[in-house]
Protein backbone atom coordinates (compact mmCIF):
# COMPACT_ATOMS: atom_id res chain seq x y z
CA UNK A 1 0.00 0.00 0.00
CA UNK A 2 3.26 2.23 0.32
CA UNK A 3 2.62 3.66 -3.60
CA UNK A 4 -0.86 4.14 -2.81
CA UNK A 5 -0.47 6.28 0.67
CA UNK A 6 2.21 8.47 -0.64
CA UNK A 7 0.17 9.46 -3.45
CA UNK A 8 -2.75 10.28 -1.09
CA UNK A 9 -0.24 12.50 1.03
CA UNK A 10 0.83 14.29 -1.60
CA UNK A 11 -2.88 14.69 -2.18
CA UNK A 12 -3.47 15.87 0.89
CA UNK A 13 -0.66 18.38 0.91
CA UNK A 14 -1.38 19.88 -2.48
CA UNK A 15 -5.53 20.16 -1.21
CA UNK A 16 -5.06 21.66 2.42
CA UNK A 17 -1.49 23.88 2.08
CA UNK A 18 -3.02 25.32 5.55
CA UNK A 19 -3.29 22.71 8.09
CA UNK A 20 -3.49 25.11 11.04
CA UNK A 21 -6.58 22.90 12.78
CA UNK A 22 -4.82 19.58 12.50
CA UNK A 23 -1.59 20.96 14.08
CA UNK A 24 -3.58 22.41 17.26
CA UNK A 25 -3.22 18.42 18.40
CA UNK A 26 0.14 18.98 18.57
CA UNK A 27 -0.01 20.17 22.50
CA UNK A 28 -1.35 16.73 23.60
CA UNK A 29 2.04 15.20 22.74
CA UNK A 30 3.46 14.52 26.72
CA UNK A 31 7.35 15.50 25.60
CA UNK A 32 5.87 19.48 24.45
CA UNK A 33 3.50 19.15 27.79
CA UNK A 34 6.85 18.29 30.17
CA UNK A 35 9.37 20.65 28.34
CA UNK A 36 7.21 24.07 28.42
CA UNK A 37 6.00 24.08 32.58
CA UNK A 38 4.71 27.58 31.58
CA UNK A 39 1.16 27.76 33.31
CA UNK A 40 -0.62 29.17 30.19
CA UNK A 41 0.72 26.26 28.35
CA UNK A 42 -1.82 24.87 25.55
CA UNK A 43 -4.42 27.14 26.50
CA UNK A 44 -4.42 29.11 23.20
CA UNK A 45 -5.00 25.90 21.09
CA UNK A 46 -7.72 25.07 23.55
CA UNK A 47 -9.36 28.30 22.60
CA UNK A 48 -8.72 27.78 19.31
CA UNK A 49 -10.39 24.23 19.47
CA UNK A 50 -13.52 25.54 20.98
CA UNK A 51 -14.03 27.77 18.25
CA UNK A 52 -13.44 24.89 15.69
CA UNK A 53 -15.47 22.26 17.11
CA UNK A 54 -19.01 23.55 18.05
CA UNK A 55 -19.91 21.11 20.59
CA UNK A 56 -16.97 22.03 22.73
CA UNK A 57 -17.45 24.90 25.01
CA UNK A 58 -14.15 26.51 26.30
CA UNK A 59 -14.62 27.05 29.68
CA UNK A 60 -14.63 22.95 30.25
CA UNK A 61 -12.34 22.49 27.92
CA UNK A 62 -9.81 24.97 29.56
CA UNK A 63 -10.52 23.27 32.91
CA UNK A 64 -10.18 19.78 31.67
CA UNK A 65 -7.26 21.01 29.79
CA UNK A 66 -5.26 21.81 33.46
CA UNK A 67 -6.02 18.41 35.15
CA UNK A 68 -5.03 16.34 32.13
CA UNK A 69 -1.75 19.11 32.21
CA UNK A 70 -0.90 17.22 35.56
CA UNK A 71 -1.84 13.73 34.50
CA UNK A 72 0.62 13.71 32.03
CA UNK A 73 2.99 13.86 34.30
CA UNK A 74 2.38 10.26 35.91
CA UNK A 75 4.78 7.62 34.44
CA UNK A 76 2.27 5.71 32.33
CA UNK A 77 1.26 8.65 29.94
CA UNK A 78 4.82 10.29 29.81
CA UNK A 79 6.19 7.61 27.27
CA UNK A 80 3.18 7.65 25.18
CA UNK A 81 2.99 9.21 21.66
CA UNK A 82 0.48 11.72 20.40
CA UNK A 83 -1.61 8.80 18.59
CA UNK A 84 -1.36 7.26 21.76
CA UNK A 85 -2.74 9.81 24.25
CA UNK A 86 -5.64 10.16 21.74
CA UNK A 87 -6.44 6.54 21.81
CA UNK A 88 -6.50 6.44 25.78
CA UNK A 89 -8.45 9.61 26.20
CA UNK A 90 -11.12 8.17 23.77
CA UNK A 91 -11.39 5.27 25.59
CA UNK A 92 -14.16 4.57 28.15
CA UNK A 93 -12.17 5.05 31.34
CA UNK A 94 -10.62 8.72 30.11
CA UNK A 95 -14.09 9.90 28.82
CA UNK A 96 -15.69 9.93 32.19
CA UNK A 97 -13.11 12.23 33.26
CA UNK A 98 -11.91 14.19 30.25
CA UNK A 99 -15.45 14.28 28.08
CA UNK A 100 -14.87 17.80 26.35
CA UNK A 101 -11.08 16.45 25.89
CA UNK A 102 -12.24 13.12 25.07
CA UNK A 103 -14.74 14.64 22.35
CA UNK A 104 -11.78 16.85 20.90
CA UNK A 105 -9.76 13.93 20.22
CA UNK A 106 -12.34 11.39 18.73
CA UNK A 107 -12.55 14.83 16.32
CA UNK A 108 -8.45 14.27 15.63
CA UNK A 109 -8.65 10.59 15.55
CA UNK A 110 -11.59 10.80 12.46
CA UNK A 111 -10.99 13.40 10.86
CA UNK A 112 -12.40 12.40 7.01
CA UNK A 113 -9.79 12.70 4.35
CA UNK A 114 -11.82 13.59 1.14
CA UNK A 115 -9.83 12.73 -1.90
CA UNK A 116 -10.23 11.79 -5.18
CA UNK A 117 -7.51 9.15 -4.77
CA UNK A 118 -9.84 6.83 -2.61
CA UNK A 119 -13.00 7.10 -5.91
CA UNK A 120 -10.21 6.36 -8.19
CA UNK A 121 -9.30 3.35 -5.92
CA UNK A 122 -13.05 1.62 -6.73
CA UNK A 123 -13.31 3.10 -10.01
CA UNK A 124 -10.03 0.35 -10.48
CA UNK A 125 -12.47 -2.28 -9.89
CA UNK A 126 -14.85 -1.14 -13.03
CA UNK A 127 -11.33 -1.06 -15.07
CA UNK A 128 -10.61 -4.82 -13.81
CA UNK A 129 -13.88 -7.02 -13.68
CA UNK A 130 -15.28 -5.47 -17.21
CA UNK A 131 -18.29 -7.31 -19.36
CA UNK A 132 -16.04 -9.77 -20.58
CA UNK A 133 -14.40 -10.45 -17.91
CA UNK A 134 -17.12 -10.99 -15.59
CA UNK A 135 -15.85 -14.89 -14.63
CA UNK A 136 -12.82 -13.93 -12.73
CA UNK A 137 -12.80 -15.74 -9.06
CA UNK A 138 -12.30 -14.31 -5.73
CA UNK A 139 -8.23 -14.73 -5.68
CA UNK A 140 -8.12 -13.97 -8.94
CA UNK A 141 -9.65 -10.50 -8.83
CA UNK A 142 -8.13 -9.83 -5.42
CA UNK A 143 -4.80 -10.22 -7.23
CA UNK A 144 -5.93 -8.21 -10.38
CA UNK A 145 -7.06 -5.46 -7.96
CA UNK A 146 -3.84 -5.50 -6.08
CA UNK A 147 -1.55 -5.03 -8.88
CA UNK A 148 -3.96 -2.15 -10.48
CA UNK A 149 -3.65 0.02 -7.22
CA UNK A 150 -0.19 -0.68 -5.79
CA UNK A 151 1.83 -2.22 -9.48
CA UNK A 152 4.02 0.30 -10.95
CA UNK A 153 3.38 2.32 -13.25
CA UNK A 154 2.90 1.00 -16.97
CA UNK A 155 5.87 3.22 -18.89
CA UNK A 156 8.08 1.68 -15.58
CA UNK A 157 7.57 -2.68 -16.48
CA UNK A 158 9.87 -4.21 -18.32
CA UNK A 159 7.74 -6.49 -20.08
CA UNK A 160 10.38 -8.66 -21.72
CA UNK A 161 11.96 -9.22 -18.63
CA UNK A 162 8.19 -9.84 -16.96
CA UNK A 163 7.66 -12.67 -19.46
CA UNK A 164 10.67 -14.19 -19.12
CA UNK A 165 10.68 -14.84 -15.34
CA UNK A 166 6.77 -15.37 -15.76
CA UNK A 167 7.67 -18.50 -17.96
CA UNK A 168 11.10 -19.47 -15.79
CA UNK A 169 9.45 -19.12 -12.55
CA UNK A 170 7.62 -22.41 -12.17
CA UNK A 171 6.31 -25.02 -13.85
CA UNK A 172 3.67 -24.21 -15.95
CA UNK A 173 2.05 -25.17 -19.51
CA UNK A 174 4.08 -24.00 -22.49
CA UNK A 175 2.99 -23.70 -26.02
CA UNK A 176 6.37 -24.12 -27.53
CA UNK A 177 7.00 -22.47 -31.02
CA UNK A 178 8.54 -24.15 -33.78
CA UNK A 179 11.93 -22.68 -34.59
CA UNK A 180 11.03 -22.71 -38.20
CA UNK A 181 8.07 -21.61 -38.44
CA UNK A 182 7.49 -19.49 -35.32
CA UNK A 183 4.08 -20.98 -34.99
CA UNK A 184 1.90 -22.64 -32.61
CA UNK A 185 3.06 -26.86 -32.47
CA UNK A 186 -0.07 -28.22 -34.39
CA UNK A 187 -2.85 -29.93 -32.59
CA UNK A 188 -3.64 -33.63 -33.81
CA UNK A 189 -6.91 -33.97 -35.46
CA UNK A 190 -7.61 -37.11 -32.76
CA UNK A 191 -7.67 -34.40 -30.25
CA UNK A 192 -9.42 -31.18 -31.47
CA UNK A 193 -12.40 -33.83 -32.00
CA UNK A 194 -12.07 -35.49 -28.28
CA UNK A 195 -11.75 -31.74 -27.19
CA UNK A 196 -15.23 -30.84 -28.94
CA UNK A 197 -16.92 -34.44 -27.92
CA UNK A 198 -15.72 -33.20 -24.10
CA UNK A 199 -16.97 -29.40 -24.57
CA UNK A 200 -20.50 -30.50 -26.10
CA UNK A 201 -20.85 -33.11 -23.58
CA UNK A 202 -19.99 -31.03 -20.47
CA UNK A 203 -20.24 -27.51 -19.05
CA UNK A 204 -16.68 -26.75 -18.48
CA UNK A 205 -15.01 -23.95 -19.26
CA UNK A 206 -12.60 -23.22 -21.92
CA UNK A 207 -9.94 -22.45 -19.14
CA UNK A 208 -10.92 -25.90 -17.69
CA UNK A 209 -10.63 -27.58 -21.28
CA UNK A 210 -7.16 -25.83 -21.74
CA UNK A 211 -6.06 -27.35 -18.74
CA UNK A 212 -7.29 -30.80 -19.42
CA UNK A 213 -6.02 -30.96 -22.62
CA UNK A 214 -3.18 -29.36 -21.72
CA UNK A 215 -3.44 -26.48 -24.43
CA UNK A 216 -4.36 -22.51 -24.23
CA UNK A 217 -7.97 -20.96 -23.82
CA UNK A 218 -7.98 -19.93 -27.18
CA UNK A 219 -6.42 -22.83 -28.47
CA UNK A 220 -9.25 -24.84 -27.41
CA UNK A 221 -11.86 -22.11 -28.94
CA UNK A 222 -10.20 -22.54 -31.54
CA UNK A 223 -10.56 -26.44 -31.57
CA UNK A 224 -14.38 -25.95 -31.18
CA UNK A 225 -14.95 -23.85 -33.65
CA UNK A 226 -13.09 -25.50 -36.56
CA UNK A 227 -14.59 -28.67 -35.68
CA UNK A 228 -18.16 -26.61 -35.78
CA UNK A 229 -17.50 -26.15 -39.05
CA UNK A 230 -16.77 -29.51 -40.56
CA UNK A 231 -19.86 -30.90 -38.72
CA UNK A 232 -22.04 -28.26 -40.05
CA UNK A 233 -21.06 -29.59 -43.63
CA UNK A 234 -21.65 -32.67 -42.56
CA UNK A 235 -25.15 -32.45 -41.17
CA UNK A 236 -26.80 -33.33 -44.53
CA UNK A 237 -25.63 -37.11 -44.06
CA UNK A 238 -27.12 -37.55 -41.01
CA UNK A 239 -30.55 -35.43 -42.07
CA UNK A 240 -32.54 -37.42 -44.04
CA UNK A 241 -36.35 -37.04 -44.99
CA UNK A 242 -37.33 -40.80 -45.11
CA UNK A 243 -38.91 -42.50 -48.56
CA UNK A 244 -41.53 -44.64 -49.42
CA UNK A 245 -40.70 -47.10 -47.99
CA UNK A 246 -39.37 -45.71 -44.64
CA UNK A 247 -42.45 -43.85 -44.42
CA UNK A 248 -44.29 -46.99 -45.02
CA UNK A 249 -42.06 -48.66 -42.17
CA UNK A 250 -42.90 -45.43 -39.39
CA UNK A 251 -46.47 -45.89 -40.11
CA UNK A 252 -46.73 -49.06 -39.13
CA UNK A 253 -44.56 -48.52 -35.64
CA UNK A 254 -46.57 -45.78 -35.01
CA UNK A 255 -50.11 -47.85 -35.20
CA UNK A 256 -48.25 -50.22 -33.10
CA UNK A 257 -47.25 -47.61 -30.68
CA UNK A 258 -50.39 -45.54 -30.42
CA UNK A 259 -53.14 -47.06 -32.68
CA UNK A 260 -53.30 -44.34 -34.92
CA UNK A 261 -52.14 -44.82 -38.70
CA UNK A 262 -50.64 -43.25 -41.70
CA UNK A 263 -48.33 -40.87 -39.24
CA UNK A 264 -44.28 -41.22 -39.85
CA UNK A 265 -43.26 -38.62 -36.89
CA UNK A 266 -43.71 -36.10 -34.38
CA UNK A 267 -43.02 -32.76 -34.04
CA UNK A 268 -42.20 -30.42 -31.27
CA UNK A 269 -40.13 -27.61 -30.67
CA UNK A 270 -37.49 -27.26 -27.23
CA UNK A 271 -35.98 -24.26 -25.84
CA UNK A 272 -32.09 -23.65 -25.53
CA UNK A 273 -30.80 -21.52 -23.27
CA UNK A 274 -28.55 -19.17 -24.08
CA UNK A 275 -26.68 -15.81 -22.75
CA UNK A 276 -28.82 -12.66 -24.15
CA UNK A 277 -27.59 -11.20 -27.39
CA UNK A 278 -26.01 -8.20 -27.90
CA UNK A 279 -28.42 -7.43 -31.01
CA UNK A 280 -32.15 -7.65 -30.05
CA UNK A 281 -31.46 -8.97 -27.06
CA UNK A 282 -35.18 -8.83 -25.42
CA UNK A 283 -36.47 -10.59 -28.42
CA UNK A 284 -34.72 -13.94 -26.90
CA UNK A 285 -36.72 -13.99 -23.64
CA UNK A 286 -38.84 -16.44 -23.27
CA UNK A 287 -42.17 -16.87 -20.66
CA UNK A 288 -39.79 -18.44 -18.38
CA UNK A 289 -38.07 -15.27 -17.65
CA UNK A 290 -34.72 -16.57 -19.67
CA UNK A 291 -32.68 -16.12 -22.97
CA UNK A 292 -33.41 -19.13 -25.48
CA UNK A 293 -33.59 -20.01 -29.19
CA UNK A 294 -36.32 -22.54 -30.13
CA UNK A 295 -35.60 -26.19 -31.94
CA UNK A 296 -38.15 -27.38 -33.67
CA UNK A 297 -37.60 -30.75 -34.15
CA UNK A 298 -39.23 -33.95 -36.04
CA UNK A 299 -38.30 -37.47 -35.05
CA UNK A 300 -39.29 -40.24 -36.56
CA UNK A 301 -40.87 -43.69 -34.24
CA UNK A 302 -37.23 -44.42 -33.03
CA UNK A 303 -36.19 -40.73 -31.58
CA UNK A 304 -34.14 -39.81 -35.06
CA UNK A 305 -34.39 -36.42 -36.68
CA UNK A 306 -35.36 -36.17 -39.79
CA UNK A 307 -35.82 -32.39 -40.05
CA UNK A 308 -35.41 -29.66 -37.69
CA UNK A 309 -35.05 -25.42 -37.70
CA UNK A 310 -32.84 -23.83 -34.75
CA UNK A 311 -32.37 -20.11 -33.88
CA UNK A 312 -35.59 -18.62 -34.12
CA UNK A 313 -35.84 -16.42 -30.77
CA UNK A 314 -37.47 -17.76 -27.40
CA UNK A 315 -40.18 -15.30 -27.95
CA UNK A 316 -41.60 -16.96 -30.94
CA UNK A 317 -44.47 -19.17 -30.39
CA UNK A 318 -43.80 -22.59 -31.93
CA UNK A 319 -46.18 -22.17 -34.72
CA UNK A 320 -44.83 -19.35 -35.99
CA UNK A 321 -41.90 -21.21 -35.92
CA UNK A 322 -42.84 -24.03 -37.85
CA UNK A 323 -44.48 -21.25 -40.60
CA UNK A 324 -40.60 -19.95 -41.26
CA UNK A 325 -38.98 -23.49 -41.45
CA UNK A 326 -38.06 -24.47 -44.45
CA UNK A 327 -39.90 -27.15 -44.10
CA UNK A 328 -43.16 -25.89 -43.98
CA UNK A 329 -42.52 -24.48 -47.25
CA UNK A 330 -42.32 -27.90 -48.89
CA UNK A 331 -44.99 -29.76 -46.98
CA UNK A 332 -47.31 -30.95 -49.28
CA UNK A 333 -44.46 -32.47 -51.43
CA UNK A 334 -42.50 -34.18 -48.44
CA UNK A 335 -45.83 -35.12 -46.14
CA UNK A 336 -48.27 -36.82 -49.32
CA UNK A 337 -50.77 -38.82 -47.87
CA UNK A 338 -49.12 -38.58 -44.10
CA UNK A 339 -49.17 -36.63 -41.00
CA UNK A 340 -47.48 -35.88 -37.73
CA UNK A 341 -48.06 -35.89 -34.38
CA UNK A 342 -47.90 -32.46 -32.56
CA UNK A 343 -49.38 -30.84 -29.31
CA UNK A 344 -52.57 -28.29 -29.09
CA UNK A 345 -49.68 -25.61 -30.33
CA UNK A 346 -50.49 -26.53 -33.70
CA UNK A 347 -54.22 -26.43 -33.80
CA UNK A 348 -55.58 -24.55 -37.02
CA UNK A 349 -55.90 -24.89 -40.55
CA UNK A 350 -52.63 -23.84 -41.42
CA UNK A 351 -51.25 -27.37 -40.21
CA UNK A 352 -53.66 -29.94 -41.74
CA UNK A 353 -50.80 -32.32 -41.64
CA UNK A 354 -50.36 -32.06 -38.13
CA UNK A 355 -53.00 -34.51 -35.78
CA UNK A 356 -53.37 -32.22 -32.40
CA UNK A 357 -55.11 -33.31 -29.52
CA UNK A 358 -58.28 -31.39 -28.51
CA UNK A 359 -58.09 -28.45 -25.69
CA UNK A 360 -59.27 -30.33 -22.34
CA UNK A 361 -61.98 -27.83 -21.40
CA UNK A 362 -63.79 -30.14 -19.14
CA UNK A 363 -66.47 -31.17 -21.54
CA UNK A 364 -64.48 -33.74 -23.56
CA UNK A 365 -66.64 -36.56 -25.00
CA UNK A 366 -65.28 -39.98 -23.72
CA UNK A 367 -64.13 -40.78 -27.65
CA UNK A 368 -61.85 -37.15 -27.41
CA UNK A 369 -60.27 -38.58 -23.88
CA UNK A 370 -58.89 -41.81 -25.80
CA UNK A 371 -57.69 -39.49 -28.63
CA UNK A 372 -55.73 -37.66 -27.04
CA UNK A 373 -54.35 -40.16 -25.06
CA UNK A 374 -53.44 -41.80 -27.96
CA UNK A 375 -51.78 -38.73 -29.58
CA UNK A 376 -49.69 -38.24 -26.68
CA UNK A 377 -48.66 -41.51 -26.46
CA UNK A 378 -47.34 -41.53 -30.21
CA UNK A 379 -46.16 -37.69 -29.70
CA UNK A 380 -43.99 -38.74 -26.18
CA UNK A 381 -41.30 -39.99 -28.78
CA UNK A 382 -40.15 -36.33 -29.38
CA UNK A 383 -39.88 -35.41 -25.61
CA UNK A 384 -37.77 -38.41 -25.28
CA UNK A 385 -35.60 -37.02 -27.82
CA UNK A 386 -35.13 -33.88 -26.68
CA UNK A 387 -34.56 -35.64 -23.19
CA UNK A 388 -31.77 -37.74 -24.75
CA UNK A 389 -30.37 -34.80 -26.38
CA UNK A 390 -29.74 -32.58 -23.91
CA UNK A 391 -28.57 -35.64 -21.07
CA UNK A 392 -26.27 -36.52 -23.68
CA UNK A 393 -24.81 -33.72 -24.99
CA UNK A 394 -25.07 -31.29 -21.71
CA UNK A 395 -23.31 -28.14 -23.18
CA UNK A 396 -27.31 -27.63 -24.81
CA UNK A 397 -28.23 -27.06 -21.05
CA UNK A 398 -27.35 -23.70 -20.39
CA UNK A 399 -24.97 -22.30 -23.62
CA UNK A 400 -22.91 -19.59 -21.92
CA UNK A 401 -22.89 -17.98 -25.34
CA UNK A 402 -24.39 -14.79 -27.12
CA UNK A 403 -22.95 -15.28 -30.54
CA UNK A 404 -26.18 -16.42 -32.76
CA UNK A 405 -24.09 -18.28 -35.52
CA UNK A 406 -21.95 -20.50 -32.68
CA UNK A 407 -25.10 -21.50 -31.06
CA UNK A 408 -26.80 -22.23 -34.59
CA UNK A 409 -23.86 -24.58 -34.76
CA UNK A 410 -23.36 -25.85 -31.37
CA UNK A 411 -27.05 -27.44 -31.97
CA UNK A 412 -26.81 -28.67 -35.21
CA UNK A 413 -24.16 -30.41 -34.62
CA UNK A 414 -25.18 -31.68 -31.34
CA UNK A 415 -28.27 -32.99 -33.61
CA UNK A 416 -26.50 -34.56 -36.12
CA UNK A 417 -24.94 -36.38 -33.53
CA UNK A 418 -27.30 -37.87 -31.74
CA UNK A 419 -28.65 -39.06 -35.32
CA UNK A 420 -25.46 -40.25 -35.29
CA UNK A 421 -24.69 -42.30 -31.92
CA UNK A 422 -28.18 -43.49 -32.48
CA UNK A 423 -28.42 -47.59 -32.39
CA UNK A 424 -30.24 -51.14 -31.36
CA UNK A 425 -27.68 -50.05 -27.95
CA UNK A 426 -28.12 -46.34 -27.47
CA UNK A 427 -29.63 -46.91 -24.12
CA UNK A 428 -28.24 -43.63 -21.27
CA UNK A 429 -26.59 -45.38 -18.18
CA UNK A 430 -28.05 -42.51 -15.75
CA UNK A 431 -31.67 -43.02 -16.92
CA UNK A 432 -32.22 -46.43 -18.69
CA UNK A 433 -36.00 -46.07 -19.09
CA UNK A 434 -35.88 -42.49 -21.06
CA UNK A 435 -34.29 -39.48 -20.14
CA UNK A 436 -36.35 -36.65 -18.75
CA UNK A 437 -36.64 -33.63 -21.01
CA UNK A 438 -35.35 -30.62 -19.21
CA UNK A 439 -38.58 -28.40 -17.73
CA UNK A 440 -38.67 -26.00 -20.45
CA UNK A 441 -42.28 -27.31 -20.43
CA UNK A 442 -42.33 -26.40 -24.54
CA UNK A 443 -43.39 -22.24 -23.73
Amino acid sequence: MEPFLNMLVENLDNRFPSTSALQLFDVFTPNRVLATPAPNYGVPQMQALARQIPRLEESALLEEWDTFTERVKIPDLRSKSLEEVLLWLVSPEASEIYPSLSLAAAVALTAPVQTADVERVFSALKLVKTPLRNRLKDDHLDVCYRVAIDGPHPDDINYRELVKSFYQGTKRRRIGLNQETRCPPVIPLKQKVALFLWYLGNQNSFREIGDKFNISQSSAHRCVVEVLSALVKMVPNFLTWPNACMKAASSVAFTNKCGIPSIIGAIDGCHIKIQRPYVRGGDYLNRKNYYSVVLQGIVDESGRFIDFFVGAPGKVHDARVLRKSTFFENWPESMGEFKLLGDTAYIGQAYPFILTPKRDNGALSVQDQQKNTRISRGRVVVEQAFGRLKCKWRRLRDLQNSRLDLIVKIIMSACMLHNMCMGPNDICDEHPCGCPRQEDENL
